[in-house]
């Protein structure tokens, strides 16, 4: 083996190991975005998928804004209790004579 060949060999391990240590440090912030998000079903999909962490950043955001806003509209909704319902049941009936 001559001295380039070990030279590019030694290039080609040091590159792999960075390109491993790099996707190690990414299936990390992955792992730790989704448990964040409390959605760690997304971590396999976003593997799968090969999704960046700041890809999965923006999805997951994207998804908890959109479940903050349909949480907000709930709560703006009257929340009746079946007592509420039964006692407006009531004076309905007994408005009309029934």
């Amino acid at each position: 083996m001559n001295e380039q060949t070990t030279t590019d060999l030694e290039t080609d391990n040091l590159t792999n190991k960075i390109k491993n240590d790099s996707y190690h440090a990414e299936v990390l912030e992955l792992i730790r975005l989704c448990n964040l998000s409390r959605m760690p079903e997304k971590i396999g999909e976003f593997i799968e998928q090969n999704v960046s962490s700041k890809q999965a950043q923006e999805i997951l955001m994207s998804i908890l804004a959109e479940r903050t806003m349909k949480t907000e509209i709930l709560s703006t909704l009257p929340q009746n209790s079946s007592e509420d319902l039964m006692m407006q049941v009531a004076r309905s009936r007994a408005q009309s004579g029934i």
